[in-house]
């Protein structure tokens, strides 16, 4: 784009924060080659940083906590990243935050309010380069997109009980410096009926519900969806977020793993990994994601009332779900507290009776999504009784960070 050749045809002063060694330079040359924002020092014509589009979260002009880095008040752009870093001896796989302050060594005739102005498009129009979306806004005619309406749901008890310490350390000082972008408002919960509240009452008035939390905070929310009478559209027209802060983390993870394709490790190294999530986020990344109706009878009564809950993680039955209910005493663990119960639920083995019936799959390729379950008497049916330690059925890749329970499974594979 014209604007950007425009402006970055000059030299700057360079600074990056957190510090690495070698990232200070008072002349450096800035260009755009595949992807990537490249930062040569002027004398050498030497690569002194490279940063990847994709990693790319907020860019910004104005005041910034990086001001005090600079020797001179030229027009500055700042430029936000969450880059991966590899597993260390002190630190585990994942993406870490870093900003770069790009000051113009050439820029009095900016310091007039045509000039920050005409320096807003420009941080404006390379945020938008680095999402992928620039053409898109040129071809809405519109400099001010449309804001993005945020909720973030905080569960205080989530997990190891840091949600609402990750969300003000690490994603909250994020998102204010993505407010050209989205309009955040927080709740904090106190029960799963106050979630499901929260729910049913902002359903409409939020495009984007991002859970600081585990897994059982985002089922309360979806009870709440699933009790309106237009859930299906509500579901259709909103997005949803999820950050790591609880025990398991299934749908984070899951998210994680099918995303982060560039990690070349293990993907228990990173899936776990807080800012993985935030990335993705904040640079609306989305995909759409199955769900199921599971409905529920009670037939111990004699009576065939029923239930129906709305599950988009998985179903579990005897074994699994007394270790997720069962740990809950054991939070404080975090994610091992599954892991230490399941190996006493294994040494103290319970069987539940039971009959399980179920319609193998296809190797079909073609093969289109029931719309409804075939009638009970279909042969297609298959059917075991008796005892049974326990059985899961899993919508997605990840039940917990150590547990990739369907490694094959996608997000939106309608199986």
């Amino acid at each position: 784009m014209e604007l950007l050749s425009s402006f970055f045809d000059s030299h700057f002063r360079y600074r990056s924060a957190p510090r690495r060694a070698g990232d200070i330079l008072d002349d450096a040359l800035v260009s755009f080659e595949d992807d990537t924002i490249v930062i040569r020092e002027a004398s050498t014509r030497q690569i002194r940083d490279a940063l990847a589009y994709k990693d790319v979260v907020a860019v910004n002009y104005g005041d910034s906590s990086l001001q005090a880095l600079l020797y001179r008040k030229g027009a500055f752009i700042q430029i936000t990243v969450l880059e991966m870093k590899n597993k260390s001896c002190t630190s585990s796989a994942g993406r870490q935050r870093r900003d770069i302050v790009l000051e113009r060594l050439d820029s009095e005739d900016t310091n007039n309010c045509n000039g920050r102005a005409s320096v807003d498009l420009v941080a404006a129009a390379l945020l938008h380069t680095a999402l992928g979306d620039l053409d898109t806004m040129v071809d809405s005619g519109s400099e001010c997109p449309t804001k993005t309406r945020v909720l973030v749901i905080i569960n205080p008890i989530s997990g190891k009980g840091k949600a609402m310490d990750m969300y003000t350390s690490i994603a909250k000082p994020l998102f204010e410096l993505c407010q050209d972008r989205f309009m955040i408002e927080e709740v904090v919960t106190e029960s799963a009926e106050h979630t499901k509240q929260v729910a049913m009452e902002s359903a409409d008035k939020f495009d984007t519900f991002v859970f600081c939390g585990g897994d059982g905070l985002v089922h309360d929310f979806l009870q709440g969806i699933f009790k309106l009478p237009d859930y299906r559209a509500v579901l259709n027209n909103i997005t949803l977020g999820f950050l790591l802060a609880g025990s398991g983390n299934g749908l984070a993870c899951s998210c994680a793993f099918a995303s982060e394709g560039e990690f070349d490790l293990n993907p228990k190294s990173y899936v776990g990994d807080f800012q993985v999530a935030l990335r993705l986020i904040l640079r609306g990344r989305t995909s759409a994601l199955d769900a199921a109706q599971i409905d529920v009878r009670d037939t111990s009564t004699g009576e065939q009332q029923k239930a129906s809950v709305l599950a988009c993680l998985s179903a579990s039955w005897g074994l699994f779900s007394d270790v997720d209910l069962g740990s809950d005493h054991l939070r404080f663990l975090g994610g091992a507290r599954f892991t230490l119960y399941a190996l006493w639920r294994i040494i103290n083995i319970r069987k539940y009776s039971g009959r399980i019936s179920y319609i193998e799959a296809s190797d079909e390729l073609n093969n289109k999504p029931l719309k409804a379950l075939p009638d009970t008497s279909n042969p297609l049916w298959k059917t075991q009784q008796g005892d049974f330690a326990g059985v899961l059925v899993v919508n997605v890749s990840h039940s917990a960070a150590d547990l990739m329970a369907a490694p094959e499974r996608k997000l939106d594979d309608g199986q």
